[in-house]
């Protein structure tokens, strides 16, 4: 899903790594107007791939405000109950995450697969 952000004014959510961890009420930002959701992925500025660093999307989202209206396409879940894997990068159903992991929000989620192939090492 791509929504598009004017320059001039906050974006109105907060990010961690790749996923958006919070979405400020309209007051605070554009994102919740235009339907952004706690949980999506953001995969392209611009329509440019960006990693899932936090760091690199901020650089990236603030260098195209300064053209102009900013492009920011997101991964959103197709299912109900389900929540990004930090590691694997991919949307999970909600069985395979331990109870703990949930609980820690989106950008820090990690599946079991996950989990238990990080502890192999």
């Amino acid at each position: 899903m791509q929504v598009e952000f004017l320059p001039g004014a906050k974006l109105g959510m907060s990010i961690e790594k790749n996923a958006v961890s919070a979405v400020a009420d309209a007051a605070g930002g554009q994102a919740a107007a235009l339907g952004v959701k706690v949980g999506w992925l953001i995969r392209r500025v611009n329509g440019v791939d960006v990693p899932a660093d936090r760091t690199a999307i901020i650089k990236a989202t603030a260098a195209s405000m300064k053209a102009g209206p900013v492009k920011i396409t997101f991964q959103i879940q197709l299912e109900d109950n389900t929540y990004a894997c930090v590691s694997c990068d991919k949307f999970v159903h909600a069985d395979e995450f331990d109870g703990d992991q949930l609980e820690l929000g989106p950008g820090k989620h990690m599946c079991r697969g996950c989990a238990e192939f990080a502890d192999m090492f």
